[in-house]
């Protein structure tokens, strides 16, 4: 039936998005949700993370072993940058230093990025067309007892028997969508003299019971956004941001940047997504650009998620070894580029929270956090060891 196309459309092929919605059915709350899962992807990423880190350490160590040899070199063969950056590295290879070792982090930090952006996304949609659904059942619900109430007792009797029979014929299909099916072309049968009342038409007939239809939607709604409610962030499968808490139209079927890339050709509901949703944006909804008690967010988890990530990243270049070749101008051309690049992530990643999903915005947020814990304990843990081997293995002075 009709809405059985948008379940089909919404269903989770993502293993990120899977493991969400089991621990939103045990958390209830998709802000909590996200926060459970960031540290749980984290922890079960820790043993990758640790050696990350210890090997990244030890390559700082072995990079100010041999520091006197490559600044002899640079002497040595000043005039000849070539030559100076094929010596360096072959110092390099023999005090068994990766070059490349420093990139890895990044690398799986993007790979990570990359798989549980798709999952966050594939969650936002299916979420979202799953709201669309409790919005269509609630409408035709009320428009198919509005209409059989208008009925005679033997006009009901006829619907129920053609009812049975419907059912009987499509055991597995929605039964309330079966009413509507069943009752629709019974109605507009042109023996018989009764009009089918759908939405707009609701509000010419009979103007009360147009109101409360809206008010079920916008209760609907609300009941919904109850688990997508977060601290100060009212719809979580919205940015973090001055937006609108339900979405238009246009943001709900967009797959662009802040678009929720939902289905609505494809479906066959029984009335518009903008009828199912007007009641609750016209409550909930901001009445201008500066309503801020309407806003979804405050910009806050961008931010939050920008300062952790410049942190976390400052942090790591601090305690790392710069693999850097060639001269003095050259090794220092290198260093500004990779600063760069180290840099422009986390903007590109604070950019990515502002636009999309504020329960990615926590992910990124939390794993910043994370990640920033990690590198504190480790090289904390890492110092000990240096203190307990130095003072086994006193250095004497002669």
């Amino acid at each position: 039936m009709a809405i059985m196309n948008l379940i089909m459309s919404a269903t989770l092929t993502n293993w990120v998005g899977k493991l969400l919605e089991l621990l939103y059915n045990a958390i209830g709350n998709f802000g909590w949700t996200v926060v459970v899962f960031s540290i749980l992807l984290k922890v079960i990423l820790s043993p990758l993370d640790i050696w990350q880190r210890v090997s990244t350490k030890n390559q700082q160590k072995k990079m100010e072993a041999i520091k006197p040899k490559l600044e002899k070199l640079e002497k040595q063969y000043k005039n000849n940058p070539d030559l100076l950056k094929q010596k360096q590295y072959e110092v390099q290879r023999e005090a068994k230093i990766n070059v490349f070792a420093t990139c890895l982090p990044l690398i799986v930090t993007m790979v990570v990025f990359f798989v549980v952006f798709g999952g966050f996304r594939a969650l936002v949609t299916y979420e979202n067309e799953l709201m669309v659904e409790e919005l269509d059942k609630a409408y035709v619900s009320y428009v198919v007892d509005y209409n059989e109430s208008k009925l005679t007792d033997a006009q009901k009797t006829e619907v129920n028997e053609l009812y049975a029979a419907a059912i009987e014929a499509n055991p597995t299909a929605e039964p309330l969508y079966i009413k509507w099916d069943v009752l629709k072309p019974y109605c507009e049968n042109p023996l018989r003299n009764i009009d089918f009342i759908e939405y707009g038409e609701l509000a010419t007939e009979n103007p009360e019971k147009y109101a409360e239809m809206r008010n079920i939607l916008a209760n609907t709604y609300k009941a919904h956004l109850e688990g997508d409610k977060w601290l100060w962030v009212k719809n979580i499968f919205k940015s973090d941001t001055g937006t609108d808490v339900v979405p238009n139209v246009k943001s709900y079927t967009s797959s662009g940047a802040g678009g929720i890339g939902a289905a609505l050709e494809d479906t066959q509901m029984h009335t518009t997504y903008t009828n199912l949703t007007d009641p609750a944006a016209s409550e909930l909804n901001k009445t201008g650009t500066w309503d801020f008690k309407k806003w979804n967010g405050y910009f806050i988890l961008p931010l939050l998620s920008l300062l952790t990530s410049f942190l976390s990243t400052w942090i790591m270049q601090k305690n790392g070894p710069s693999n850097a070749m060639g001269t003095q101008e050259q090794q220092a051309q290198q260093q500004k580029q990779m600063k760069m690049m180290s840099y422009m992530m986390p903007i590109m990643l604070a950019v990515f929270a502002m636009l999309y999903s504020a329960a990615f915005a926590i992910y990124y947020f939390m794993s910043n956090v994370m990640a920033t814990l990690t590198t504190l304990v480790v090289n904390g843990v890492m110092k000990l060891i240096d203190k307990r081997k130095e003072a086994q293995n006193p250095v004497i002075i002669r």
